[in-house]
């Protein structure tokens, strides 16, 4: 009896355990509380869904170029900066999970690609400019940075291509 209370107690344990193992290696989400609100405020308006994931995505390069301006907050920068850029390939790639339920229910994708093209010409000067004047705490989120380049890269080429062949003009693209 009384092993097998100890056997109990045991397996609580490790599950205890497991759990909060499981939970630290959760992602956490990119979206705020009242972001993730307007996102499901808009489930049946996708257009202006994904409208919103495109301005939380250049509301996070925007906190970065903050943060950067701010000497007040050089303790930590280069951390909060690794998180913010780890939110904004998230919502990139979120962008890019919309555009494809787009495709599925065959809604008009000129719009939300036209405003992904030109946002994503943004995004790109943004990023490569984060990259040459990075500072003493880019070796915190370089990995991260040189990901969301490459998800815009990417993403921006498919979209630019999916304009162009459903007949849309395609934005030309912002140079340095």
């Amino acid at each position: 009896m009384r092993n097998s209370r100890s056997f109990i107690v045991v397996l609580v344990l490790l599950a205890f355990c497991a759990s909060l193992f499981a939970n630290g290696q959760r992602k956490r989400d990119p979206l705020t509380d009242q972001e993730a609100d307007q996102i499901r405020e808009q489930a049946l308006n996708p257009q202006k869904r994904f409208h919103l994931y495109v301005t939380f995505a250049k509301a996070r390069l925007s906190a970065i170029d903050q943060l950067r301006a701010d000497p007040k907050m050089a303790q930590g920068r280069g951390q909060q900066i690794r998180e913010l850029l780890e939110d904004f390939v998230s919502l990139v790639d979120e962008t890019e999970d919309n555009l494809d339920d787009y495709r599925e229910r065959k809604a008009d994708l000129i719009k939300p690609l036209t405003e992904l093209v030109e946002a994503e010409s943004d995004w790109k000067l943004k990023l490569r400019s984060l990259k040459e004047t990075g500072g003493v705490d880019a070796k915190d989120y370089e990995f991260v940075l040189q990901s969301a380049i490459d998800a815009v890269n990417e993403n921006s080429d498919s979209a630019r291509k999916e304009l162009e062949d459903i007949g849309g003009r395609v934005p030309k693209e912002k140079k340095k």
